[in-house]
């Protein structure tokens, strides 16, 4: 039994035209198992409230009122502003925002799924082509962040994109697109760096030093545009955030690289994987380089983390954990005789399929779709009117559907909130309408001030933590976080504003 090949050099494909119809076959049905995954994902996993806050400002920009949270305020709190001038395009066309943007993340998620396929197989490394396909299309993180309709996916693929244009010798393209995806993701300078440090070791100097002046000529003019429409470079919620440093080491770790059962079980594999593909220069190399850059950088900084920062890192590892898992079965030559690529992919599309239907028919619908974001959506429609407004910690959906004034009390969008010392005094400074709390943490705590409770009442709940058969860390682990909010009214302002009362439930 032929070991998978170590390098990148093409092989011939046995069987011609019939062999490469065979391989066309095998990938669609991979993508069709995956395209089924993230279908029920959609239905079982809710959107992220952050994602809402790019949606807020693609729909500013498709009014006409510019690329702002507020019409007339010019701040920059989002760090994808390239993924909103997509969002911004659906929103023209008048697509529904949601969906469209499940729909191109899962179009993205196949494309990256058939890039990578094609890279292995062209490297003669064909199982480990099926393992992949088998471990992207099942992971609970990854359709998890492809239905959270962040930017994660689109970054993703044009990475992918850049090292494959970088490894067929297209490598000032190369750095031109990977400079691009900074406007996607700030973690794009790490892939840059690394390219260009790649063909420097390479002996090929000269080309590194173009590629960095290229990488600058496309990064930077976007740059300067947001300088001077914004005052600075760096987007208020990276400011806002930079203050949340030092998290726990394990936690950074966890949210990066183990987020799920399936991660945990990898981990060895991706470590024997990450040996094989680092002994000879290549796409499996480079991508090995950058996931553990990409992981270090977030260690070393410890930022507060979220689970979709880590998309790079899971996928990375998925691919290492195929090169390891290929290798190792060409180690055990009479369970190799019987496992052929085509069988890896045929079991393992229909286990993808099988394993979500499945966790569908167990987990039922998401509740923060169901008992937070559908009660939200009517609640504003039918009771937020112009000339209210409302300070929230999580501003994402609230600020989506009501589309009026937001105090954001994390600063994301509002810099004036960093001025103060705490949640209580914010309010009583600009005396909003309406408070949006979440049920743990620091809203609990400001929802138990005395001064808040005595100007302020209760009149709606959105919760997604109704109890149910099995929860989502069945899925992904997750921090103690959850969406679960308490609104409360402004005492005496039901008629300063015009509203009936029959809006809300007491």
């Amino acid at each position: 039994m032929r070991h998978e090949g170590d390098g990148e050099t093409p092989r011939a494909e046995a069987g011609g035209p019939a062999q490469h119809w065979k391989a066309a076959c095998l990938l669609l049905l991979a993508a069709a198992a995956l395209i089924a995954a993230r279908a029920v994902g959609q239905i079982v996993l809710p959107a992220y409230d952050d994602a809402f806050i790019t949606y807020r400002y693609a729909r500013n920009l498709a009014r006409g009122y510019g690329f702002v949270y507020h019409p007339g305020e010019w701040v920059l709190g989002t760090t994808c502003p390239a993924f909103g001038l997509v969002v911004a395009g659906l929103v023209a066309l008048r697509l529904p925002v949601l969906s469209s943007v499940v729909a191109l993340n899962i179009a993205a998620d196949v494309a990256t799924l058939s890039c990578t396929v094609w890279a292995l197989g062209r490297a003669g490394r064909h199982m480990a082509g099926a393992f992949f396909a088998f471990f992207f299309a099942l992971s609970p993180i990854m359709t998890r962040i492809c239905v959270g309709g962040m930017e994660m996916n689109l970054f993703l693929l044009c990475s992918l994109a850049s090292v494959l244009l970088y490894h067929r010798r297209a490598s000032r393209a190369a750095a031109a697109l990977a400079a691009a995806c900074y406007h996607l993701r700030p973690e794009a300078v790490l892939l840059v760096g690394i390219l260009c440090v790649e063909e420097w070791l390479a002996g090929r100097k000269r080309n590194s030093v173009w590629m960095a002046v290229i990488a600058l000529g496309v990064a930077l003019p976007p740059a300067l545009v947001i300088l001077h429409y914004y005052g600075h470079i760096l987007p208020q919620s990276v400011i806002a955030k930079s203050g949340s440093v030092n998290a726990p080491f394990l936690v950074v770790l966890n949210n990066l690289l183990l987020n799920d059962a399936q991660s945990w079980v990898l981990v060895p594999f991706s470590v024997w994987g990450w040996v094989i593909a680092v002994k000879r220069r290549g796409v499996a190399r480079t991508l090995a380089v950058w996931g553990a850059a990409y992981l270090a950088a977030y260690l070393a900084a410890r930022p507060h983390t979220w689970s979709w920062y880590g998309e790079a890192v899971a996928y990375v590892q998925f691919v290492l954990a195929a090169l390891g898992c290929a290798d190792l079965l060409g180690r055990l030559p009479r369970l190799a005789q019987r496992v052929s690529p085509a069988r890896v992919c045929v079991a393992g599309s229909a286990g993808v399929v099988a394993a979500w239907v499945g966790l569908w028919a167990l987990l039922g619908p998401s509740t923060v779709n169901t008992d937070v974001y559908r009660p939200m959506k009517r609640w504003c429609e039918k009771t937020c009117v112009a000339g209210s407004s409302i300070l929230a910690e999580d501003i994402g959906a609230i600020g989506y559907f009501s589309d009026t004034r937001i105090y954001d009390a994390a600063g994301l969008v509002w810099p004036g909130a960093l001025s103060y010392r705490s949640i209580p005094d914010m309010i009583l400074a600009n005396s909003p309408t309406y408070l949006l709390l979440n049920a743990g943490g620091s809203g609990r705590s400001v929802g138990l001030d005395p001064v808040v409770r005595r100007l302020y009442e209760p009149v709606e709940t959105f919760s997604g933590s109704r109890p149910r058969r099995l929860g989502p860390r069945l899925l992904y682990r997750s921090s103690n976080w959850r969406q679960e909010y308490t609104l409360l009214r402004r005492r005496g302002s039901a008629v300063a504003n015009g509203f009936d009362g029959r809006g809300a439930t007491p």
